[in-house]
């Protein structure tokens, strides 16, 4: 009863591969397979191209002697689903620990990862402050991916900015 030629929000279009999968294991049989198929191998290959630029990015930092951890949607993706497309990202959420952030950052642009102006603007205070109250920030690559890059790996991990902004090299 889905349009599938009208406007799907996100959230919709990216159960559809699941929708697609437990069909097929189902061995259920309709006229919207094909399209499903097409939807569902879409995915895999946006997933395996975010697959590539994760891999790109995390070997640059760990050439650079930073560790990072994989959160969210590529942490489960990895261990609990058996094919990548039945869990579509819009991003990939890294963490990396606070005094790292700077030479991340450093690290990731050389790579053509790009992040708000905005966070790296102003005063040493104010970004020593920025990072201190946000817990992570949003980098966009120019063949299209996207990484969370976190260093709280909670919303409540958010610090006081006078006790831990010396740990952030700005």
């Amino acid at each position: 009863m889905t349009d599938f030629e009208g406007n799907h929000d996100l959230g919709q279009f990216r159960m559809l591969p699941l929708l697609h999968h437990n069909l097929v294991r189902l061995k259920i049989d309709d006229p919207v397979m094909p399209r499903l198929r097409g939807v569902h191998r879409y995915s895999w290959c946006e997933a395996r191209r975010r697959e590539l630029m994760t891999v790109r990015a995390v070997s640059a930092l760990q050439a650079s002697g930073i560790a990072c951890m994989a959160l969210k949607g590529l942490a489960l993706s990895q261990d609990y689903y058996e094919d990548a497309a039945l869990r579509p990202m819009q991003d990939i959420d890294l963490l990396v620990r606070i005094e790292t952030v700077t030479d991340t950052l450093k690290c990731l642009s050389a790579q053509g990862w790009k992040y708000p102006s905005t966070a790296m603007e102003g005063s040493i205070w104010q970004r020593k402050l920025f990072f201190a109250t946000e817990k992570s920030i949003n980098l966009t690559h120019p063949d299209g991916g996207e990484i969370d890059l976190h260093w709280y790996p909670f919303h409540e991990g958010k610090v006081d900015p006078v006790v831990k902004t010396e740990s952030v090299a700005v």
